[in-house]
């Protein structure tokens, strides 16, 4: 049985972000006219979405709620060469948010849901979360975080090396409010209970506890950390600790002359008695340090992607103390974001470096990724040409190669053979007036001396 994979190229990674090449978006009415630039087809693809009252677009995805609250996503697939499209849960009065490759929304009766598109799978990943009247969210990071009218807080994220979403509620009360930053969730109820919450992704699961407090709460959270005043002038802070896979909190002072909480890189600023006091974590002493800044801390978690896609890995950053990240691909790419993908062209062994940074310094990190491939594929791609393409309709397709071509299919979209021929020479000729092809893509499989095999996408207009 010959197995093919996909042969990517490095037009279709985008430097910033994986989930898709920008979309030139114009309105007429209510109908959205979309188009992007294909790198593989070198051509531009358009597509159309109607009925739409509201929309959003970042990163390569389309988000949009028609006016009965139906919500909606789009983006562009230059593996498959297709639009993307699928519609969600919804109703009455939905609001939507985009933000960071993550599509969520809220409906007017409070249901909570999340979508994202998986280029491994090739398909939108979505799901409804639990909700109830007068629910509010903040979608950040890759991170979706809701407070009910009643005060629950619940988090939902997309674990890729699962390939579903996973969520919980967490604890909460009546009056609670959340903040939502740098992977994190923090809360204060109305009685002054503070929370936080984080997807442990080496350990599959949402850490989540609650910290000391009472009334009359106020919480800051920033680049990792939670900090906490009391209405009585108690300091608190709270790290989670990705070393120790547990959250690490105290108290730091209390004083009713504490005033002026606020967190920056990571590190609890106040105002005592005795001017300006800060305390901030160190990973080395694994303790909240009193005078010090909350220490840069850079680590990583890579998980390879075994599907359709089997070159595509996810990065995702744990560290604390940063306020901006930058993800070296050790392939030609940079990814600016807390967590994204990169699809590399070829199989090997490769040492993705992660730099965090915060206003004072820098900390690098990195992992190795093993990246499977099927076959040889991304060897052979080196050997051949297919031209034209786009294929004109009564156009021969021409294959050339520096190795002997033993077999060459044509297959649609389904993967279904609709043409195949042999062959014993570095150059085939394929006459392919008689299928009368429909416009789309199709797929052209190449078998060559040595079972290097290779598939390339081809458009027929």
């Amino acid at each position: 049985m010959l197995l093919f994979a996909f042969v990517a190229t490095s037009l279709a990674q985008y430097p910033n972000w994986g989930w898709g090449p920008a979309i030139t978006i114009s309105q007429n009415g209510m109908t959205l006219n979309c188009s992007v630039f294909d790198p593989f087809l070198n051509t531009t693809r358009t597509t159309s979405v109607s009925n739409v009252d509201n929309y959003q677009y970042a990163d390569g995805i389309l988000a949009y709620v028609t006016p009965g609250g139906t919500v909606g996503g789009v983006t562009y697939d230059v593996n498959i060469g297709s639009w993307r499209t699928a519609t969600f849960s919804g109703s009455s009065n939905t609001t939507i948010q985009n933000r960071d490759g993550v599509i969520a929304w809220v409906t007017g009766g409070g249901t909570v849901g999340g979508a994202v598109y998986d280029p491994n799978v090739q398909s939108w990943r979505y799901t409804t979360f639990s909700g109830s009247s007068n629910t509010l969210i903040d979608n950040q990071d890759g991170i979706v975080a809701w407070v009910t009218g009643g005060g629950t807080v619940g988090g939902a994220v997309y674990d890729p090396a699962l390939q579903s979403w996973r969520y919980t509620t967490f604890s909460g009360s009546s009056n609670t409010s959340i903040l939502n930053s740098d992977g994190v969730v923090a809360w204060v109820t109305g009685g002054g209970t503070v929370g936080g919450a984080v997807y442990d992704i080496s350990l599959q699961s949402w850490r989540y506890t609650t910290f000391s407090g009472s009334s009359n709460t106020t919480i800051v959270n920033a680049s990792g950390t939670i900090g906490w005043l009391t209405g009585g002038g108690t300091i608190g802070g709270a790290a989670y600790d990705h070393n120790l896979q547990s959250w690490r909190y105290t108290t730091f002072s209390g004083s009713s002359s504490n005033t002026g909480l606020y967190n920056t890189d990571g590190t609890i600023f106040w105002t005592g008695s005795s001017g300006l006091q800060h305390e901030g974590y160190n990973f080395s002493t694994q303790n909240w340090q009193s005078n010090q800044n909350t220490e840069l801390n850079c680590k990583m978690f890579v998980a390879q992607a075994s599907g359709n896609a089997p070159l595509i890995s996810y990065f995702w950053c744990m560290s604390v103390g940063a306020n901006s990240y930058s993800y070296n691909s050790r392939a030609g790419h940079t990814i600016t974001r807390r967590w994204g993908y990169k699809q590399y062209d070829n199989v090997g062994t490769f040492t993705p470096e992660l730099t965090v940074f915060n206003s004072i310094t820098n900390h690098l990190c990195n992992e190795t990724v093993t990246v499977g491939g099927v076959g040889v594929a991304e060897a052979a791609a080196a050997y051949i040409s297919i031209s034209p393409n786009p294929l004109q309709q009564g156009d021969r397709l021409e294959i050339k190669a520096t190795k002997a071509i033993r077999n060459v299919s044509v297959c649609n979209m389904m993967g279904v053979a609709i043409y195949q021929t042999s062959a014993k020479s570095s150059s085939v000729s394929v006459d392919l007036s008689d299928l009368q092809l429909a416009s789309g893509i199709y797929f052209v499989e190449v078998l060559m001396d040595g079972n290097a095999a290779v598939r390339r996408k081809i458009l027929v207009e």
